[in-house]
């Protein structure tokens, strides 16, 4: 007979709580700590690096939560086309449209955590993410001259239902404009 073993961490989890999703789907989750999210400040430079190597530029937790949103309103998408400059999030064909879901802090969002300047090596991390606004222009421009229309979605914007609902409400209208027009 297996028993499963069940570990519990004293100060990582708080109780369950409720969290109601957009089709009306109650599901319990676990919210962590404040506390436990000061890991970077606990850890070695060569461990630091590490993690910040494993950030994955695809199917991030904001382009999670956008997609969801999206598919919750009715808009069917393709995933990262490669075919078109800059290799866009979220491609809706039909409309012609473009969503492009950009980290805060990686891509200098003018929010309070787009707005922390690293402590270590500050020099390399403001060119960093200078190149990578300069970047994103491009992209955009790019997108535009094709005929491409480019919505962009920050990650604190992802967070909340009523940003992604003017972003479906912006999509909405776009559809309605390309119907009649």
């Amino acid at each position: 007979m297996r028993v499963a073993a069940r570990v519990i961490l004293p100060c990582a989890f708080r109780r369950p709580t409720l969290c109601r999703h957009a089709h009306g789907a109650r599901k319990y989750r676990r919210t962590l700590h404040r506390r436990s999210l000061t890991v970077f400040s606990m850890v070695a430079a060569q461990d630091r690096s590490k993690l910040m190597r494993r950030v994955g530029r695809e199917n991030t937790r904001p382009e999670l939560a956008v997609r969801h949103h999206l598919h919750a309103n009715g808009f069917r998408y393709r995933l990262h086309v490669r075919s078109l400059p800059g290799t866009p999030d979220i491609v809706l064909a039909k409309y012609r449209a473009v969503v492009m879901v950009h980290g805060c802090f990686w891509h200098g969002h003018d929010c309070p955590h787009g707005r922390i300047a690293a402590k270590t090596n500050p020099t390399f991390w403001r060119e960093k993410i200078d190149a990578n606004r300069r970047r994103d222009a491009k992209k955009e421009s790019a997108l535009a001259t094709l005929g491409w229309e480019v919505f962009t979605v920050w990650e604190c914007q992802a967070r909340d239902y009523a940003e992604l609902t003017r972003l479906c409400a912006a999509l909405n209208r776009l559809a309605l404009s390309a119907t009649q027009g």
